[in-house]
């Protein structure tokens, strides 16, 4: 389905049916009836199997969120899940287990368990039960072209759109935005499909006299013409015609340089040595300028740059998160670790997060994760544990560490308490504190109380 505007709508995790379907694993004279009737209203679609070789079975033809083992069955249900867990060891296996039937559930805790449920048991115990395995379980994510911009966000859409809007004209372009933002991609989108190349030059750090000669072929002699410009055919301005050049940092091009690409521009051709008459410059021309307050071209020069874009930093998108950690997660797993993928908590924690370094900022930290990651499926936990250890960057270095410690842990906090509905335990064991500590930092953060489950 496709919005108003023709993009596509702004969800980056897909939902899935597996999600809603779980297999339970009978135990033979305990049909456990009420416990499908149960799992109905909470919209789970219950898979039976009679043992473990039916279940096995089930699971060749189909994905499901989670098993759940009977384990009145003794033994047996013991062998359910130790071959459970070797043939499929990414699927999470819950045991029921009755109190007062003889039961092999310490045994079956150790073969690899995930919880036990006490027979019988609440609703709120099993719907929490529930939607932790649902948000522990590996996000499908759209990850589409790699080489394209992620536009989930509207900020982003609003940008794509610009970008069609100019499909069909040649005007130059100056993207605005903050440094990691994505404005390469940008610049390849408006680039389109164009036949000719796409020309990048940087011109950050360099000697002047190395940008004058990779723009415009070689340095000119004398003052700049104010009536046409001379290049070779080894200009990057040449070398882009019928494409387009996209320009880094443009602001750090000496002033005289500014000046000749200013007169080119203006006249749309240039002289080209060796080639008889002028060469028409057919060509989109994109610029960057630098972040800081000198940041700023030539009057001569940004008078030829009539469309300005603003590519907007990763807290203005994060719808778009999701989708850009898929990517880099593919991109950075090192070899021999097989496929990774994110829980689907764990991608609500990094969409939530500030990302002040932006795209590289969060790809240091994907990396670290993929290096770290000692199972298929990285967790909220995994997360947590990576911000805490690298997370100055994300903080300002504008405020006294005291307060820029109590915002990066109160942020911590809040997210952990949102991912966990409020269910103090399971909060304290992710953030690695007691329970009473936690209490205590709500009240010395100020965190909101609302954020507490009454079901603690």
């Amino acid at each position: 389905m496709s919005s108003g505007d023709g993009q596509t709508p702004p969800v980056a995790v897909e939902k899935s049916d597996e999600l809603n379907r779980l297999l339970y694993v009978q135990a033979p004279g305990h049909p456990r009836v009420q416990l499908v009737d149960r799992l109905a209203p909470l919209g789970f679609e219950v898979i039976l199997a009679a043992d473990a070789a039916e279940a096995l079975r089930v699971l060749a033809g189909m994905t499901v969120a989670a098993a759940i083992v009977d384990l009145t069955g003794g033994r047996g249900a013991l062998t359910t899940v130790r071959l459970l867990r070797a043939r499929h060891p990414n699927l999470p296996v819950v045991g029921v287990f009755d109190p007062g039937v003889p039961a092999v559930s310490a045994e079956a805790i150790h073969a690899g368990l995930v919880d036990l449920l006490t027979w019988p048991f609440e609703d709120a115990e099993l719907a929490a039960l529930l939607a932790d395995i649902r948000d522990r379980a590996p996000a499908a994510v759209r990850t589409a072209d790699p080489s394209a911009p992620v536009a989930f966000s509207p900020a982003m859409r609003d940008v794509l759109r610009r970008v069609r809007e100019l499909a069909d004209v040649r005007q130059a372009v100056y993207l605005t935005g903050p440094d990691g933002s994505g404005k390469g991609l940008v610049a390849r989108a408006l680039h389109g499909g164009r036949s000719g190349p796409f020309v990048t030059v940087d011109c950050a750090g360099r000697d002047p006299a190395d940008i004058e000669t990779e723009l415009l072929g070689r340095p000119s002699i004398g003052e700049p013409s104010a009536t046409g410009e001379t290049v070779t055919d080894q200009a990057a301005l040449v070398r882009a015609i019928g494409g387009t050049l996209f320009i880094r940092r443009l602001d750090e091009a000496p002033a005289r340089v500014q000046l000749r690409l200013a007169t080119a521009m203006r006249d749309g051709e240039v002289v080209v040595e060796g080639r008889d008459g002028p060469v028409l410059l057919d060509l989109r021309i994109v610029a960057t300028l630098g972040t800081g307050a000198d940041a700023m071209l030539r009057p001569e020069l940004a008078a030829r740059f009539p469309v300005t874009i603003e590519v907007p930093p990763l807290a203005r998108r994060r719808e778009d998160i999701p989708v850009l950690a898929a990517r880099l997660l593919d991109r950075l797993t090192p070899p021999g670790k097989g496929p990774l993928r994110f829980s689907r908590a764990a991608l609500e924690l990094l969409a939530a997060l500030p990302w002040p370094g932006n795209v590289p900022e969060l790809e240091r930290t994907v990396g670290a994760l993929a290096t770290a990651a000692a199972r298929p499926v990285i967790q909220i936990e995994d997360v947590l544990r990576q911000v805490r250890l690298d997370g100055a960057p994300r903080l300002a270095m504008d405020h006294p560490l005291r307060e820029a410690r109590e915002r990066f842990e109160r942020e911590l906090i809040e997210a952990a308490l949102v991912r966990y509905r409020g269910r103090v335990g399971e909060a304290a064991r992710a953030l690695g504190i007691q329970r009473t500590n936690l209490y205590r930092k709500v009240r010395q953060l100020g965190i909101s109380r609302s954020l507490l489950s009454s079901r603690r």
